[in-house]
């Protein structure tokens, strides 16, 4: 299956809308959910930041919007916190249930890669909640690393601790 990766725009915001929910209804009984809920996190609204800070990315495959990944130079998408110069983060990886296990997640991954040496960065970060061991295995799969391990502000919420990932990149 071919995968098409590409920065999202404003018409997209209804697709993506749409994945996030339908990702939240695929994780609100399975124990590695970090409490996303539709109508909850994450949402249109987080979308539309990501979106305002020109990081929201699509994957299509077949036609079907099947994941969407943000890039920030922030460690915080909600924030306006002053990244490290050379890093890139990584947030909100979102694939459609209809295409998991496709390699959708593994395609957007390969994709911040390029984005980020296009943007001079030499590292990419994501934060992922200790309880998400599908999303720690698929971080691992595509050569992140362990580097940390953080509460980053979370626990109302339940989510007490966060693995920093990293991944050092060549050029």
């Amino acid at each position: 299956m071919d995968i098409i990766i590409k920065k999202a725009t404003s018409p997209d915001l209804d697709a993506v809308e749409e994945l996030y929910g339908a990702m939240c209804d695929y994780m609100a009984d399975k124990p590695f959910n970090p409490n996303f809920r539709r109508g909850g996190y994450p949402s249109r609204e987080d979308a539309e930041t990501y979106l305002a800070a020109d990081g929201l990315y699509i994957a299509q495959a077949g036609g079907d919007v099947a994941g969407s990944i943000a890039l920030t130079a922030s460690p915080s998408a909600e924030e306006d916190q002053p990244g490290e110069d050379g890093i890139l983060y990584i947030h909100m990886v979102a694939v459609h249930p209809d295409h998991l296990r496709q390699g959708v997640a593994s395609a957007m991954l390969d994709f911040t890669k390029q984005e980020a040496v296009r943007r001079g960065s030499t590292t990419l970060r994501i934060y992922v909640w200790e309880g998400n061991t599908p999303a720690i295995r698929t971080y691992e799969k595509n050569g992140f690393a362990r580097a940390g391990k953080e509460d980053i502000g979370l626990s109302e919420f339940g989510l007490d601790w966060f693995y920093l990932y990293e991944k050092q990149l060549d050029g």
